[in-house]
């Protein structure tokens, strides 16, 4: 009876609860526990390795289950973040399993330390926006090539989630429109993203001063200006609010933006 949302969101905040005491509860122990002989030393180390690697099983079991939620409904930033986040969390539970072989416990500190440099440092390292975006719209060509993956017979690419994305999103957006083998129905949509985009920012048209210049925004108006004549052929009605984009085929496409996760 679960939506796949719920059922990430389940197993997401089950990995964490459990993660957390779980490792509290090892790093206590290894604290407090008397350890005399090598005997008892293996033991422990046994128990605690056997502790994390179920730790482990749980991660992937959260890992599949996100992967369920992005093919049904695509990225967003926060799964997109949780997917990374679950990917640090993985290697600080192997590393923790290291430790604990070499008995260096007490480095474990400095172990989730790293990881969450690592996790903080991966994200502008990866792009988020520009991610997104092409992984939504392979999802979208991969959907069209198979029937099963989604109860309608394919996943549909919500455009309109591009509106919420930075000034990141616009050139991998540009690139996907001027992809040849990009279909028709997949490249109408990123038009009328864009020409919503294009617009938007042709009703904020003003000089910045130096101090303010960003090298997003420079690739984004740089983006913008090679296909503008193609733009042209997306006709936005001013008089609406929100404002609608007429694709060259007739399509509508609303460019009011919103957030979900």
């Amino acid at each position: 009876g679960y939506t796949y949302a719920e059922y990430a969101r389940r197993g997401f905040g089950e990995l964490v609860a459990v993660a957390f005491f779980a490792l509290l509860m090892l790093l206590t122990l290894t604290a407090i526990t008397k350890r005399e002989t090598e005997t008892q030393r293996r033991i422990f180390s046994g128990l605690g390795v056997t502790l994390v690697a179920l730790l482990l099983v749980m991660l992937v079991s959260a890992y599949q289950r996100l992967g369920l939620y992005e093919a049904a409904y695509g990225f967003s930033r926060l799964r997109t973040y949780t997917h990374v986040f679950l990917i640090w969390i993985g290697l600080l539970l192997i590393v923790t399993i290291v430790l604990e072989v070499l008995r260096k416990e007490r480095m474990f500190m400095f172990a989730a330390l790293v990881t969450a440099f690592g996790f903080a440092i991966s994200l502008p390292i990866l792009n988020v926006d520009a991610f997104i975006v092409n992984q939504n719209i392979q999802r979208e060509l991969h959907s069209q090539k198979d029937s099963n993956l989604t109860q309608g017979g394919r996943a549909d690419l919500d455009a309109q989630y591009f509106l919420d994305l930075s000034d990141d999103a616009v050139p991998p957006l540009v690139t996907a429109y001027q992809t040849p083998s990009l279909p028709d129905s997949v490249r109408e949509k990123v038009g009328a993203s864009l020409a919503c985009i294009n617009y938007e920012r042709g009703l904020d048209e003003r000089k910045l001063p130096w101090q303010s210049f960003q090298l997003a925004r420079f690739n984004a108006d740089k983006a913008l200006a090679s296909i503008k004549k193609d733009l042209k052929g997306f006709v936005v009605n001013e008089k609406e609010f929100p404002n609608k984009v007429t694709t060259p085929s007739g399509e509508e496409f609303n460019c009011s933006s919103y957030y979900y996760d």
